[in-house]
């Protein structure tokens, strides 16, 4: 007869592997990191980042506006 399959201690052992990697997982969730806290903190950050670069663009793109409509081109 051959043995094919995994044993039962195999079969505790990975079972006890799975719960002890959920613990950290649900840990490093719930625990001290506050990993939404630090997420909704990107989130507002990116955001006021977003709109600064956009003021300066705008601002740049009427600077280069203003200068290409004082500037007048030789006829050829």
């Amino acid at each position: 007869m051959k043995n094919e399959g995994i044993t039962l201690v195999a079969l505790v052992i990975m079972i006890i592997l799975l719960i002890i990697l959920a613990s950290v997982t649900i840990f490093s969730f719930t625990g001290n990191s506050n990993v939404f806290e630090k997420a909704e903190r990107a989130r507002d950050e990116y955001g006021t980042a977003s709109e600064d670069e956009s003021q300066k663009i705008k601002g740049y793109e009427n600077s280069i506006e203003d200068i290409l409509n004082g500037i007048t081109f030789p006829n050829k």
